[in-house]
This record gives structure tokens, C-alpha cells and sequence, in this order.
């Protein structure tokens, strides 16, 4: 087994710190292996991002990704897969906790998640904690 897949499999049931930040009113991931437009939220994942935030340009939010169901205690929103294509997933989302903003239903991630979890789109993703915050994002990807 490569080095590459044993990371790959101990990143699904880890815990993942990812950090989204807005400008001009878009939401971005901070995944240096990828370009701010391949970086960019939309469909969905964009409002999540916004409710996380709550009110601020920035959101570090820590994920655990997962291929059976369980939900923990401390989850905010859990997403399940519900489709797939070879650009992304289709996620249904369901917050467990009042985030003070309302969630769509549904939102699209696209393969830049894939680097995220180091394998593919899991079936679930529990979001675990969200710290918002104003600072400046600390990597900058290619434009």
C-alpha cells in the first residue's frame, strides 16, 4: 500500500481543520493545491458558509468525514451524500444545533473535497465546531 492511500485512510474518521474566507461577497476554501476559482462555494455551500460565520468574513470550521452513519454529540450540521457526479457531490444538510441562520436543504462540494479528505466525497461529513473570525487569510492560492 502507498504512503499516498494509508493518508487517504486516516483522513475519513479524522478530524479536519478547513478555513473558508469571503470577498466580494463569495465564499472560498483555503485548499492551497487548488486556484480561488476552483476554490470558490456555491449551491448550497456558500449559505452554509455564511450561517457559520455568522456575520464575519471568515470561518475555521473542524469536519470529520465518514462512510457509515453515526452522528456525534458534538456535531452542528451533518451532510449525507445523495448524488455524485464526477465533479462533485450533492449533499443533503440537516443542522443539529440553532446556528441562528437558516440552511438550504441541500448544497453541492465539489472535488476539491477530495484533497480535503485525501480519498473520495465521503457519504457523511459532520461539522464539529465553527470559529468565526475577521482575520486575513493565511494561504493564498494561484489566481
Amino acid at each position: 500500500m502507498n504512503k499516498e492511500k494509508k493518508t487517504a485512510e486516516k483522513s475519513i474518521g479524522s478530524k479536519l481543520v478547513v478555513s473558508f474566507y469571503k470577498k466580494r461577497k463569495c465564499w472560498y476554501a483555503e485548499v492551497p493545491q487548488h486556484t480561488e476559482a476552483q476554490n470558490m462555494m456555491v449551491a448550497g455551500a456558500d449559505e452554509m458558509c455564511e450561517v457559520l460565520a455568522n456575520g464575519h468574513k471568515r470561518v475555521t470550521v473542524t469536519v470529520i468525514g465518514k462512510n457509515v452513519v453515526t452522528t456525534s454529540d458534538e456535531s452542528l450540521i451533518s451532510l449525507e451524500k445523495v448524488s455524485q457526479t464526477k465533479y462533485g457531490a450533492t449533499y443533503k444538510m440537516d443542522a443539529k444545533v440553532d446556528l441562528g441562520g437558516k440552511l438550504p436543504a441541500e448544497c453541492w462540494l465539489c472535488n476539491v473535497t477530495k484533497t480535503v479528505f485525501g480519498s473520495n466525497h465521503p457519504r457523511y461529513i459532520e461539522i464539529v465546531d465553527a470559529v468565526p473570525n475577521d482575520e486575513e487569510p493565511y494561504c493564498w492560492m494561484a489566481k
